[in-house]
């Protein structure tokens, strides 16, 4: 099935209502890379069955050719990327999947959300919708060494744009719920609430002059390359 860009519904800014009771979710700052030479390098984390991650992307350009979300500092076969501002490719030993999905703009917030079944089925979903292309096939280890960027060759692929509330969960498949839970219709979600103890979460709230992407859950804390630490973090 194809789906329209008009049925993928852009960021919403949620409305909250005074008086008691839990607080409400709120996402507060976010990570922007300039799409020069910033990336955010991790202790690499290795996917090798099920996996979910989430994360809220405000892109401000697709190249026609490479713009990762996730990648390597030496495997160049490992890497999560938008492919353009029409699909998103995952490769690894085992292969290439590319998932076509309906023209996404810049400026404007999305959450995706990557899944891996026990059948070594992956899907895409953007605002929980599925992708385009539905479930493709692809087993083997997934390799993560950084975020926005993918550097293991010479020149480096960069990706410009604001990454937020980045979670990941090794050996576990998001249900339909769990997705819609996470994306809660624009609002968002805290991660570990919808489903427990996320393997790394970086929900990057840092503020001016921090040069650390805390993993709140995990051991995977982020240490930002070539950033601006005075100006990199901004307002969800």
């Amino acid at each position: 099935m194809i789906i329209s860009p008009s049925a993928i519904s852009p960021y919403k800014i949620p409305t909250f209502q005074s008086g008691g009771g839990v607080p409400p979710f709120s996402f507060g700052n976010a990570l922007e890379f300039d799409g020069v030479n910033d990336f955010v390098d991790i202790t690499e984390l290795s996917l090798s069955g099920q996996f979910t991650i989430s994360m809220w992307i405000n892109s401000a350009r697709f190249t026609t050719n490479q713009s990762p979300l996730f990648g390597h500092k030496t495997n160049v076969v490992d890497y999560f990327e938008f492919r353009g501002n029409s699909s998103v490719r995952l490769r690894n030993s085992s292969g290439i999947i590319t998932f076509a999905m309906p023209a996404i703009s810049t400026g404007v917030w999305y959450n995706y959300i990557f899944t891996r079944d026990s059948g070594n089925n992956v899907k895409t979903f953007i605002n929980n919708i599925e992708s385009s292309t539905g479930s493709l096939s692809n087993s083997g280890t997934f390799n993560i060494e950084n975020i926005g960027a993918h550097i293991a060759f010479a020149t480096g692929w960069f990706s410009q744009g604001t990454y937020d509330e980045i979670a990941i969960w090794d050996g576990i498949t998001a249900t339909a719920q769990n997705r819609t839970d996470l994306y809660n219709g624009g609002n968002g979600a805290l991660a570990s609430s919808v489903i427990a103890s996320p393997t790394a979460y970086w929900r990057m709230n840092g503020t001016s002059g921090d040069s650390t992407a805390i993993d709140e859950q995990g051991t995977y804390n982020g240490t930002l390359n070539n950033f601006d630490t005075a100006t990199c973090w901004v307002a969800h």
